[in-house]
């Protein structure tokens, strides 16, 4: 029975380190992602970037002054 679960606690060491490898490689390939779209922005059909989305609850002020 000892030596049963050895085994099985040495494979469960085997796939929980190889799950956080992949892990890893996942995430870097999202972030990886992530940069280059930030780096190459869509432009619309005028040549300017779209509009950004409205955030509710923020404020602007304009001051204008004779």
């Amino acid at each position: 029975m000892a030596e049963k679960l050895e085994g099985l606690g040495a494979e469960n060491k085997r796939l929980l380190q190889r799950a956080i490898s992949v892990q890893s490689r996942v995430i870097e390939t999202i972030a990886a992602a992530a940069l280059v779209r930030a780096a190459n922005p869509v432009y619309g059909a005028a040549g300017r970037r779209p509009a950004a989305p409205r955030q509710a609850g923020r404020a602007m002020a304009l001051a204008l002054r004779a």
